[in-house]
């Protein structure tokens, strides 16, 4: 079965599993799960499941269960494996065993050809193993040519590390840069990235400007943009309220 089949028939074989772990109900998901691994002979079917079977118990806080199910992934089944690792690695992260997180990053990063699915998480793990600029020259070598989403992704994370390090001049370009056709979600994200570097320039305007342009497309984006305002320029923003109202 293609990849892409694959992951769909799993997405449809387990939305009653994640519905009801949208109502906090993870070990009824469990079960559904354990249930469906019993019956499903398609492989990937199994390890996809297993994993969605460690996230549940991570909410949980059966840690030490939901690190086995990830362990469990066969190295054979190469994506699902790599997705498996760094879902454990963010698991050690959180748990605060950086030694092995470093030893995730090791072997994941010794692969070769290295895929630029696999840099953007990578890069986040050098950033926590704190090696933010090795983490910045890792996004940096994904192109265009990978792919507009992994590209912008790659972009608005390099934003992020430049920001933690204070370096706001290099993060205008990389912002500017990203588009609305990347989708309203990273876009917005890149605008937020924006804001803040501008502000942090002393371009007050520029930034309020930004801020302001964010729209209602991406819900979350908009509602921190309005809060960014509403902190920032507080004066500026009311009386831009104020006004607005009388417009109407």
């Amino acid at each position: 079965m293609d990849e892409k089949d694959v992951y769909k028939r799993f997405n449809i074989l387990s939305e009653p599993a994640v519905k009801l772990a949208k109502e906090q109900k993870f070990r009824r998901a469990i079960n559904f799960l354990e249930k469906l691994i019993a019956t499903e002979n398609d492989r990937q079917i199994y390890y996809l499941a297993q994993i969605q079977i460690g996230v549940f118990l991570e909410a949980l806080e059966k840690d030490k269960k939901a690190i086995e199910r990830y362990e469990s992934i066969p190295e054979s089944e190469f994506e699902l494996y790599t997705h498996a690792q760094f879902r454990l690695a963010g698991l050690l992260i959180r748990l605060r065993k950086m030694d092995e997180v470093q030893a995730i990053y090791d072997k994941l990063s010794s692969y070769t050809p290295l895929t630029a699915d696999m840099k953007n998480p990578l890069g986040y793990l050098l950033d926590r193993l704190n090696k933010t600029e090795e983490a910045i020259q890792l996004l940096n070598s994904i192109t265009r040519s990978d792919g507009l989403e992994i590209y912008v992704t790659a972009k608005t994370n390099q934003a992020m590390l430049l920001g933690k390090l204070k370096r706001y001049d290099e993060i205008l370009p990389i912002c500017y840069s990203i588009t609305k056709d990347a989708g309203s979600e990273l876009y917005g994200k890149a605008r937020l990235l924006l804001g803040d570097a501008l502000d942090n320039l002393g371009q007050k305007e520029e930034s309020f400007n930004v801020f302001n342009s964010i729209s209602k497309e991406d819900d979350e984006s908009y509602r921190q943009a309005r809060f960014e305002l509403f902190t920032r320029f507080p004066l500026k923003t009311i009386k831009q309220c104020i006004s607005n109202l009388f417009a109407r």
